[in-house]
């Protein structure tokens, strides 16, 4: 820590006040901070003598006078003091543990009602009953002394506490895992991230908006995992990894630049592969294996979006649409981290499914990296999803309801495609007169999306139009087909075609991975 190296063997008027504002800004966010109030309402201080940095580096009086300075803003009211001494790597010496004993005058013990000193080592421990017994007796009487997170779970809100993860390793020493009191009302589950079906926290239609956890990973992906090396790839520590995980679980507030990106990678795509339901049900897998049938990335876009998304539910297609986001900007990056779309398929599409049949589960996952057509369908479906995001989700809002349109005898017929959610209804066009050329219904947000099924061009032939999921029809989100009985229709006729094209052959010729 570079404001570390300018501290004791230097004079106070050497210091800069950016060095000073630097260690201000360390001590207040790891050494010492407030984590709401105790089970009494009182003031909770968490001091973690696990970021304590090197003596040699800083000189220990200015953090003590710094530890004083935020204790002044709890000692006019009671308040409590949980002391994490566990996982420390530096110990004061004796004379500054003394004379930070005598600083703590009678303002700031008067109102501390407990202290607890959570994972003291033996030579803490000595020191502190030393300078009790000569210095304050009755101070004595305010500490508790913990062994374990579980144990100081029935005394403080432990759920409330950014526990360093210096302190969740050292705890493994004395338990495997922590246990909440049934007072903390967690036999209820609300704060459970980690295997909790999707509806339940989200909502049927997402409108609880995305997981605690998922947000977290996101965000601080996108702001510091972009450019890391491997990224998805490596693997954490599994202690770190289960401690974070077990932290979301209990509702922990978590600060995930404590855990590293790998961490926090690991921890999205365990989110994932932890859910009851994946994202990808085993019912969709007939479905999925058909994208390999489309020749051309575009048509492979249009069935997804056409035939798959449907199959999902809205939380998942919101969740596929946020984590796809950060797998297309962390791919732009490709050249200093090393993940192509490729590589970040391969890693994440596993986490997707799994239907209690792990060899199938892996036939769909596969992709290879020469052959586009060889694959499973949501290894090809991710890929794609990464390398395409745009055209993927471009306009999809999986709330909105879809309609399948058709355009027959100068009137629009559209019904549900989601049985009993719209009512069908009739819209006229007005007809075409041999004055003006036909009125279609507005077509717009056709781009690359549209695809042509078949075009019969004879004298008495309909000229079918096959439309994408995502286009809109007269302001109405369709799919399905728009047919129109025109004996000979030119190209630029189309509804949202460009004047360029001039004949349905060259249509034809410029979309070639039509059915």
């Amino acid at each position: 820590m570079w404001w570390f190296y300018n501290s004791s063997p230097e004079p106070q008027a050497s210091r800069t006040s950016a060095d000073e504002e630097a260690l201000a800004d360390y001590i207040y966010s790891k050494v010492i901070y407030q984590a709401g109030v105790d089970f009494e309402s009182k003031p909770m201080v968490i001091i973690c003598a696990s970021n304590l940095p090197d003596p040699i580096e800083v000189d220990y009086d200015r953090i003590l006078s710094r530890i004083l300075l935020k204790l002044d803003l709890f000692v006019e009211s009671d308040y409590t003091v949980v002391l994490f001494a566990g996982g420390a790597k530096h110990n004061p010496g004796w004379s500054w543990m003394l004379r930070a004993y005598k600083s703590l005058s009678r303002k700031y013990k008067k109102n501390l009602k407990s202290l607890y000193i959570v994972q003291a080592t033996t030579w803490a421990r000595i020191s502190f009953d030393f300078m009790n017994a000569i210095i304050s007796p009755k101070f004595a009487k305010k500490i508790r002394y913990i062994h374990s997170l579980s144990e100081l779970a029935n005394f403080v809100p432990l759920t409330q506490i950014d526990i360093p993860p210096a302190v969740y390793e050292h705890n493994l020493k004395y338990e495997d895992k922590i246990t909440l009191p049934s007072s903390v009302n967690y036999k209820e589950n609300k704060r459970l991230m980690f295997g909790v079906p999707l509806e339940v926290l989200m909502g049927t239609e997402g409108e609880n908006g995305l997981p605690r956890v998922v947000r977290d990973c996101v965000t601080y992906l996108r702001a510091e995992g972009l450019q890391v090396e491997g990224v998805f790839r490596r693997s954490p520590s599994s202690t770190l990894l289960r401690q974070a995980k077990e932290a979301y679980d209990r509702g922990n507030p978590i600060n995930l630049s404590d855990y590293g990106v790998h961490t926090a990678a690991v921890l999205l795509k365990m989110f994932f592969n932890d859910l009851p339901v994946s994202i990808f049900p085993m019912q969709t897998y007939d479905v999925l294996k058909q994208i390999r049938g489309k020749q051309h990335y575009l048509g492979r876009i249009e069935f997804i979006r056409s035939s798959i998304f449907p199959l999902l539910s809205p939380a998942s297609i919101i969740l596929l649409q946020y984590v796809c986001s950060l797998l297309n900007e962390i791919s732009k990056y490709k050249d200093i981290n090393l993940m192509t779309a490729y590589n970040l398929a391969v890693m994440f599409a596993p986490n997707l499914v799994h239907s209690g049949n792990p060899m199938l589960d892996v036939s769909m996952c596969i992709l290879s990296r020469n052959n586009e057509n060889s694959g499973g369908g949501v290894g090809i479906l991710m890929k794609l999803a990464i390398e395409q995001f745009d055209l993927m989700f471009e306009g999809y809002e999986p709330r909105d309801c879809v309609r399948d349109v058709s355009v027959e005898n100068g009137t629009i017929s559209m019904s549900s495609s989601m049985s009993g959610s719209i009512e069908s209804s009739d819209t006229p066009i007005s007809p075409s007169s041999p004055s003006s050329p036909p009125k279609y219904p507005s077509l717009r947000k056709v781009r690359s999306l549209a695809a042509v099924s078949n075009l019969i061009i004879n004298g008495s032939g309909l000229d079918p139009f096959r439309v994408g999921a995502g286009v809109e029809i007269s302001g109405v989100k369709v799919q399905g087909m728009v047919s129109r009985s025109q004996p000979v229709t030119p190209y630029s006729d189309i509804p949202g075609s460009p004047a360029s094209m001039s004949s349905i052959e060259e249509l034809r010729r410029a979309m070639p991975w039509a059915s």
